[in-house]
């Protein structure tokens, strides 16, 4: 098992840690960086990894520091399954496209093209599962997830 940090680690948003565990790529999180311009530069850069390769995307909460780049996720070849608490869900689905809105003003104010489009988050709101608090999901033989409620924010 190996866990990698590309974000959420010596700051505070942009969480984004791939997990290797019993075969699978695992990622915990997609999050956007937030808070200066400099953060704004980093959501742009490509992924560490290779989207593809990533056979499930695990969302702990619908923070945008913690969900806001899933449609890029999904636009550089992401096509695995999303999973996560069925609040978290509800909340997603409202609020990707809510941060997509203010991505396109300050992307626009910085010459840069849209990080996605609302069809990019369309198509990635398509692979979402959300499972129940307790109940466990089998990922293959060896590696199960379970979603215990943490209070942090509905849905966590």
């Amino acid at each position: 098992m190996q866990l990698h940090f590309y974000g959420g680690a010596k700051t505070v948003t942009g969480a984004n840690y791939l997990l290797e565990a019993g075969g699978l790529q695992l990622l915990i999180d997609c999050g956007l960086f937030q808070g200066s311009r400099f953060n704004d530069e980093l959501n742009y850069e490509p992924f560490a990894y290779d989207p593809s390769k990533i056979d499930y995307a695990i969302m702990t909460h619908s923070h945008t520091d913690h969900v806001g780049r899933l449609p890029k996720l999904y636009r550089d070849g992401f096509r695995g399954t999303v999973f996560m608490t069925e609040p978290t869900e509800a909340i997603v689905r409202v609020t990707l496209y809510d941060t997509m809105e203010k991505i396109d003003d300050e992307s626009r104010a910085i010459g840069q093209e849209p990080l996605y489009t609302k069809r990019e988050i369309g198509q990635v709101l398509k692979l979402i599962k959300s499972i129940r608090y307790n109940e466990s999901v089998a990922l293959n033989d060896t590696v199960t997830l379970t979603f215990h409620e943490v209070s942090h924010i509905l849905g966590s």
